[in-house]
């Protein structure tokens, strides 16, 4: 058999691997931790969150198990406000442009798409493929596919062909609402498929692979609109979340809005449960009030 330089370990083996890396079980013994490592999340992923916390000697300082448990759910309930935001801009953004479409003596509904369609093929294959295997779409192809209509292949479009229809539009149109739509989504859809696909995203917060020396001047923006400093808008994550929340403000009802808010309020109440779990660590910090500023400014 091949011998591998990280074989597999057991869940005793992982939990010695732990220990011998500083992390401590003293705020969960070591039977529930293998249990929650059984059952609730697995080794990787909940281990990937021990990068925000310091070394010596190859040895992590203050990190219990306990704080990899909650920083994981903190994580997680991130991401599904995320995906709620995301659903509501994407909504919020279709309408608008239906919008501008309908309101066009210009458009008629179905060159548009032609066109679109012209500039970006793998669209079309991407739609056509949906709507053919989607057990619930199946009759809405068969009606239109031959001469598919702008408000229905609006419905089905995914983030990305969406972001890359904003473009088509605003090169169309020069539109100073869809100028503010183009400078942001593509930005937006960053944090929307790390939070679709279950990716961490609170790691690899403010570090060098992250950065990003020149922010646009958009962003900075409106990061300034939310009190957020520009070096602080210089990390991916923070740029993409400055993004998604603008377009939340400037494009949801005031409903949606409103409810939005409230979400992140109670995200906010859940990140702040334990504050002596993240006391030291500076980035967690520096995220939790910058993320907060989003919150508020919607």
């Amino acid at each position: 058999m091949e011998e591998h330089t990280k074989p597999k370990l057991n869940y005793e083996e992982q939990i010695l691997h732990m220990k011998e890396k500083g992390i401590t079980f003293n705020l969960i013994c070591e039977e529930d931790a293998k249990l929650f490592l059984s059952k609730n999340n697995y080794y990787f992923k909940l281990t990937s969150y021990r990068i925000n916390y310091p070394k010596i000697n190859g040895k992590y300082q203050n990190l219990d198990f306990s704080y990899l448990i909650d920083l994981s759910i903190i994580d997680t309930e991130l991401r599904e406000l995320i995906i709620e935001l995301s659903l509501d801009v994407e909504h919020a953004i279709k309408v608008k442009l239906l919008h501008l479409i309908t309101s066009s003596k210009a458009e008629d509904g179905y060159e548009i798409v032609k066109e679109f369609y012209d500039k970006y093929p793998r669209s079309r294959e991407q739609v056509n493929d949906f709507l053919q295997h989607d057990y619930h779409l199946k009759d809405l192809y068969q009606k239109r596919k031959k001469d598919m209509p702008i408000w229905v292949i609006m419905e089905i479009f995914s983030m990305g062909s969406l972001s890359k229809f904003v473009d088509f539009y605003f090169n169309r149109q020069e539109h100073k609402e869809v100028k503010v739509i183009k400078q942001n989504l593509k930005f937006a859809k960053n944090m929307r498929n790390m939070a679709a696909h279950g990716n961490p995203i609170l790691i690899n917060l403010f570090n060098d692979r992250e950065f990003v020396p020149k922010p646009t001047g958009a962003i900075t923006a409106e990061a300034a609109k939310m009190g957020i400093k520009r070096k602080i808008v210089q990390d991916k994550k923070m740029i993409d979340l400055v993004a998604l929340f603008f377009l939340c403000k400037k494009f949801s009802s005031e409903k949606v809005r409103n409810h939005c808010k409230e979400e992140g309020q109670i995200f906010m109440e859940r990140i702040n449960r334990h504050p002596d779990y993240y006391s030291s660590i500076q980035i967690i910090s520096v995220f939790k009030n910058a993320l907060n500023n989003m919150v508020d400014f919607l």
